[in-house]
């Protein structure tokens, strides 16, 4: 999907007027506050053909629109752009510098080329080199050197990571790690077996003998990437990687591993209340054991001893408490559900019989991003990961350069195309022909009725307008959940971890709508999405909705995003019961054509 990049939607409206000279007009006060209001979506609207409803907009501006959107690279926009130094746009990103500011720093200490402004910035300030530019005090000179280097050390403490980044980093280390054959095995712990959306630190336990445990951490502190050894001790060592990410590294004896994996799995919620638990019991909890403590209502022995426990399972279940999973541990009424054994038995990834997004290549010309392998090779590669069935939901053609007509032709083909070239094929596993169709503003379908004949069910999603208010979001999507072979709600918030935030809308009044039809809420597996977030998967569990996994495959290797959406699924509580692709094709065929 094209979208105005940027350094357009966000930093123009602050660029220097004489940058973009002849460009005068998307400068007024006005057009300022429209690109920031509709920012990317103008592309969606520009599709669609409906700018001309957008107030404000006039005819100078939709021509120069229209020649970006037609031809982006040679645009007259972009080539306007192409003047300002790329620099310019990074020391922009610092609360507080102007576009002015940043421009003219640039420009007048020649860092048109830098590699890090950020650093330039920061050393030309210490050696009181702005002062003497002029227009610039000391107290101003001052003031730019503190909002960079704040911005530098923000930046530095909140960088966070997705969890395929992160489980990425943790398989390279592991495989360097057990290359040391003192090592058993290797756990991830924290946040990343939690599965959080997002990931600060990568924290490991390996499983060792005692004796060779100084081994092990001087061996880690050792990995090639390793830039910083933070600390290295008996048990324990720290490191920052090339890339400045920390890990950490702890070791453990087998017969210790339960209370070490449940200490260091957190979160800190959950572990707290655990602690206080124990308490009452006359136990105290620590990353090597459960130790008997002095109580009014216990004798403690003369001679305290530390419990080891082999297992998560037998530490939780020592405290007379079912086990938890590591995903359900956040610190709310997991523990309270665990002392009543109320605890549910999670979805697991071998649950899983089919997936339910995966794009393919096929020439749909698509209003969004198009897969690049062949229907044939995804059903190929399905089949050698044993799943019985999964949905092709390639996008919908784009309305902007298609008719209706041209549209249900499209359709038409494609699933005759499919059907002739998989018919014999499908012996193990079957497939839906499902495409996934944007929600236009109004609710409507980006698809004509007449189209439906051509689909088994249809995923609705929204790809545009995102600012609707809470009231016009709401009804949007409740419209667009009223037509025909609507069976699954995708990626429902839109939200790009690190990126795009939620939409603002009733998700009561969405989900109980969405029971009322028997459309399934999708948990998407694609590590930037993660959507629905946990909290509106328990929110629409106690609803009495059902769910969708899928894994919004545009190429293979992405049908291993499964493993994240079962994870969201876990975090939300859900069981196989909860989760329409746990059935059998023969049940999900059935829970499709019947509702």
């Amino acid at each position: 999907m094209h979208k105005l990049p940027i350094f357009f939607v966000v930093l123009h409206p602050r660029i220097p007027y004489g940058v973009l000279t002849g460009f005068k007009s998307l400068l007024m006060s006005g057009q300022r506050t429209l690109l920031n209001t509709w920012g990317a979506e103008l592309y969606d609207l520009w599709e669609s053909q409906t700018l001309e409803n957008v107030e404000g907009i006039g005819v100078t501006l939709t021509k120069r629109l229209n020649d970006y959107f037609k031809h982006t690279k040679d645009s007259y926009l972009i080539k306007q752009v192409n003047k300002i130094p790329t620099p310019v746009f990074t020391l922009m990103q610092v609360p507080g510098i102007g576009s002015k500011t940043a421009y003219r720093l640039v420009v007048e200490f020649h860092l048109e080329k830098s590699k890090n402004i950020l650093k330039d910035i920061e050393h030309i300030a210490k050696n009181d080199k702005i002062v003497p530019l002029g227009g610039f005090g000391e107290k101003s000179q001052a003031e730019i050197l503190t909002l960079v280097k704040t911005f530098q050390s923000k930046q530095y403490k909140t960088r966070r990571m997705r969890l395929d980044q992160s489980y990425g980093i943790f398989d390279k280390v592991s495989e360097y790690l057990l290359l040391n054959e003192k090592i058993k095995i290797l756990y991830p712990v924290g946040s990343l077996r939690r599965f959080n959306p997002t990931i600060g630190d990568i924290d490991i336990v390996a499983v060792c003998e005692e004796s060779d445990s100084e081994n092990v951490i001087n061996y880690f502190t050792k990995y090639p990437q390793t830039k910083i050894v933070e600390g290295k001790g008996e048990r324990k060592g720290a490191i920052i990687i090339s890339s400045g990410v920390h890990i950490q590294l702890r070791t453990t004896p087998l017969n210790k591993l339960g209370a070490m994996l449940q200490y260091n799995t957190g979160c800190k919620e959950h572990n707290i209340k655990l602690r206080e638990y124990a308490l009452k019991k006359g136990f105290s909890l620590s990353e090597y054991g459960i130790t008997k403590v002095a109580s009014s209502k216990f004798r403690v022995p003369s001679e305290t001893r530390t419990i080891n426990f082999v297992s998560e399972e037998k530490f939780y279940n020592f405290l007379g408490l079912d086990y938890i999973p590591p995903e359900l541990r956040q610190g709310g009424g997991e523990i309270e559900d665990a002392l009543r054994h109320k605890t549910p038995k999670l979805v697991e990834l071998a649950d899983i019989l089919g997936d339910l997004q995966i794009h393919s290549n096929y020439p749909l010309e698509p209003s969004h991003d198009a897969g690049v392998d062949s229907y044939d090779d995804i059903l190929s590669e399905a089949s050698e990961r044993g799943y019985k069935y999964i949905a092709y939901t390639d996008h919908n053609p784009s309305v902007s350069r298609h008719s209706d007509e041209q549209i249900i032709s499209l359709l038409g083909k494609r699933q005759q195309y499919i059907n002739k070239l998989l018919y014999k094929k499908s012996e193990r596993t079957k497939y839906f022909i499902s495409p996934e169709v944007d929600i236009k503003p109004d609710g409507r379908l980006a698809i004509p009725a007449k189209a439906m004949q051509y689909v088994d069910f249809i995923l609705v999603a929204i790809h545009s307008l995102f600012n609707q208010n809470r009231a016009d979001m709401t009804k949007r999507i409740l419209n667009a959940f009223s037509f025909p072979k609507v069976k699954i709600f995708a990626h429902p918030t839109t939200r790009l971890i690190g990126g795009r935030d939620e939409i603002v809308a009733d998700w009561e009044i969405i989900f109980k709508e969405a029971k009322k039809r028997s459309i399934a809420l999708e948990i998407n597996g694609a590590p930037e999405k993660l959507d629905l977030p946990d909290n509106l998967i328990t929110l629409a569990k106690g609803i009495g909705c059902k769910f969708s996994l899928g894994t919004d495959t545009h190429e293979l290797t992405q049908l291993e995003n499964m493993r994240y959406a079962v994870a969201f699924a876990r975090r939300g509580g859900l069981t196989k019961s909860d989760i329409i692709n746990c059935k059998t094709f023969k049940e999900i065929s059935k829970w499709l054509v019947k509702y």
